[in-house]
């Protein structure tokens, strides 16, 4: 039994090994797309790894105190959830953003953040997603662009990841 037992986690431990490498294509196969703008500030962060990434600012980051559900206060780092719904040109805003999970109809999805900090004096609670560092390759094109807001594609898998696609 406990021989059986030993090999069954083994076999287990070695298909997750197997998915890893395929992650990435499994999220753009089966991920949704959504486009999310920026909110003008963009960081440069030297990694000791040797590699740079870019911190982006999402406009989705700030969500106003309209939007804001939870009626009691929220710790540093708790899961919040998000409603996003898509305007007429296809770009996801935050419609209102809540400790519970909420249903996303048609044109809209619910993204899983992070609670940072409530800003009193701009009446804002700062929210954060996880996929805000970029690899600088991914993103080399709309770095000489810095006039306009980028346009940030990103696929999100039904299993929660999500990935940068594309920066315009």
């Amino acid at each position: 039994m406990k021989r059986l037992l030993f090999y069954g986690v083994i076999i287990i431990q070695f298909i997750c090994l197997c998915l890893i490498p395929i992650q990435d294509q499994l999220i753009s196969t089966f991920g949704e797309t959504i486009q999310l703008k920026q909110d003008n500030h963009v960081r440069l962060n030297h990694r000791y790894q040797g590699g740079e990434t870019i911190y982006i600012d999402f406009e989705i980051h700030t969500i106003s105190e309209e939007n804001w559900m939870p009626t009691e206060e929220v710790a540093h780092n708790e899961r919040i959830y998000v409603l996003l719904e898509a305007d007429g040109e296809g770009i996801y805003h935050v419609k209102h953003a809540s400790l519970t999970k909420p249903t996303a109809q048609a044109h809209q999805v619910v993204l899983k953040g992070k609670y940072r900090w409530h800003a009193e004096h701009e009446k804002a609670y700062y929210v954060e997603y996880g996929f805000e560092e970029v690899a600088t390759e991914k993103i080399e094109a709309a770095l000489n662009n810095q006039r306009e807001p980028w346009i940030i594609t990103i696929k999100m898998a039904p299993w929660g990841q999500q990935k940068v696609v594309e920066v315009n």
